[in-house]
């Protein structure tokens, strides 16, 4: 009789071990399809100069920095992105999860129109390269920054 009842009782720590640790994958998962959600909508929002779009997905920090790229945009560049034929692709890649409020996100964008210098005219690059920096507030996740990559390292722009 003690033998059954201690074989229950470890049958249901066991079961209750692997339930809970499925549910923590499941989680995972979860966090990792919203993450990549905002990612595909703000990079999709942000690389076709819709900032207004882009802005609810991002923390104050990343606002103003909007804010000031959009202050640089000319008639020439409306001009352009007006004349374009089709929209920039944004693909969201890898994701990791640095702790429970931070997480980093590939991101591949092709046809991007991209102004290099203030006072210029931008051009349209064929394929780019990001790290997008997300941070978890009030339980929704943010784009904190945006980091251009060149050859799979941040850039020094």
């Amino acid at each position: 009789m003690k033998f059954k009842f201690h074989f229950l009782i470890l049958f249901l720590l066991s079961l209750t071990a692997v339930l809970s640790c499925n549910k923590l994958r499941t989680n995972g998962n979860d966090e990792t399809e919203t993450i990549k959600s905002v990612v595909s909508d703000f990079s999709y929002s942000y690389f076709n100069y819709r900032f207004n779009d882009a802005v609810k997905l991002c923390t104050e920090d990343m606002k103003k920095t909007i804010s000031y790229v959009a202050t640089n945009i000319n008639e020439e560049d409306i001009t352009s992105l007006r004349d374009k034929e089709t929209a920039a692709t944004c693909e969201a890649g890898d994701i990791v999860l640095v702790n429970d409020s931070c997480a980093e996100a590939e991101c591949v964008v092709n046809d991007y129109y991209v102004k290099e210098n203030i006072g210029e005219t931008g051009k349209i690059t064929n394929k780019s390269e990001c790290r997008i920096m997300l941070i978890k507030n009030n339980g929704k996740w943010r784009v904190k920054k945006v980091i251009p990559l060149r050859n799979g390292k941040p850039s020094r722009d």
